[in-house]
């Protein structure tokens, strides 16, 4: 976390909150840049997945 958003690194796909910046290195690693939230809605080999932050 830093400047109130938060860079999320995951091999899933995100889907909420929206990402402002995203990037993707060959092995399907993805870093998302995001206001900060405590949750996070994200795909994982075709299923719906919640993710809790903690720490915030």
């Amino acid at each position: 976390m830093a400047d109130g958003k938060i860079y999320f690194r995951t091999k899933c796909t995100v889907l909420s909150p929206a990402w402002t910046a995203t990037v993707a290195s060959p092995d399907g690693t993805h870093v998302y840049e995001m206001m900060a939230t405590p949750y996070i809605l994200a795909s994982q080999n075709g299923k719906t997945i919640d993710i809790k932050l903690s720490g915030l």
